[in-house]
């Protein structure tokens, strides 16, 4: 199986095509089998949402913002296999919480399984020179992270 790691190299219409094929596969509406036969060789599909025990929890909801403008966050620095909102390039980095957004669906747990999950999620500044080596110190990046 052919898996697509986000589908970073490839263009927009190849992505959504790829999702659509990914969420087809899983709900078990075609099984991957049959897409492969009738394409005459390999169909990609999306590499699964990575399974984070903090997201387990069917039908939860954190009503209050654990964070606030102002307050410093370190982001965790565990790797997870398949696909996360947090970009690697973050994790174990410490950041400043600039906004906290309203509740929303964790978009890939909505997507790709039965558990619906709303928490909030934080614009969260980082310098750039604490990202990567070498870069002005005043300069940041904004990166929106969910609170899990």
């Amino acid at each position: 199986m052919h898996t697509d790691h986000c589908g970073a190299n490839r263009r927009p219409a190849e992505r959504m095509l790829t999702g659509v094929t990914t969420l087809l596969v899983e709900k078990g509406m075609v099984s991957l089998e049959d897409l492969e036969r009738r394409a005459g060789g390999g169909v990609p599909v999306s590499d699964p949402v990575a399974q984070l025990a903090v997201l387990q929890t069917e039908n939860s909801e954190a009503p209050e913002a654990r964070f606030s403008p102002g307050d410093t966050v370190r982001v965790i620095a565990t790797p997870t296999p398949g696909h996360t909102r947090c970009p690697a390039y973050v994790r174990g980095k410490e950041g400043l919480i600039q906004l906290v957004y309203p509740l929303a669906y964790y978009p890939e747990l909505r997507a790709h399984s039965t558990v619906k999950r709303r928490e909030h999620s934080y614009a969260v500044e980082f310098t750039a020179a604490q990202l990567w080596r070498g870069r002005d110190p005043d300069q940041t990046v904004l990166v929106e992270l969910f609170e899990s």
